[in-house]
């Protein structure tokens, strides 16, 4: 992040901070929703693996937590329409967590954070399907255990 709050340069305030300036009372900008679920679910010293997917505008990466830890997946579907996904390649029958980060879920009004939605998951081959939002980021959690 190159800021992480609005920043006066001169005259002029820099906007792209994940939260608004005191005369705003330091309110959350959209932005900080997706970066504090990449904060949250990624560890460092997490392994990298590419995801492969056959649509130019989605992009997705795996992290695996150190010493063989839980798993956790970044999809973004940048259509302005909701998309179907498969992920392949996943532990049978694990348990994975969604946490969607689109217009209609940015929390407004307590502030809160994005919460999980119905968990998900992966059938006896690995294989997990489902519906990408329009628009989304979305990042998947292994539950613990599996």
């Amino acid at each position: 992040m190159w800021c992480l709050m609005d920043t006066n340069y001169g005259n002029n305030r820099m906007k792209w901070g994940l939260w608004r300036f005191r005369d705003e009372n330091w309110e959350p900008r959209p932005g900080f929703f997706s970066w504090s679920l990449i904060t949250r679910y990624t560890e460092r010293a997490s392994t990298v693996h590419p995801v492969s997917s056959d649509a130019s505008d989605a992009v997705a990466v795996a992290f695996r937590a150190p010493n063989n830890g839980p798993w956790t997946i970044l999809a973004v579907n940048r259509r302005k329409t909701a998309r179907p996904f498969t992920l392949k390649g996943l532990p049978p029958k694990s348990r994975w967590l969604p946490y969607v980060y689109s217009e209609k879920t940015i929390p407004t009004a307590d502030r809160g954070m994005i919460r999980a939605g119905q968990r998900a998951q992966a059938d006896s081959k690995g294989n997990l399907d489902g519906m990408l939002p329009l628009n989304s980021f979305v990042l998947w959690r292994q539950e613990a255990g599996d």
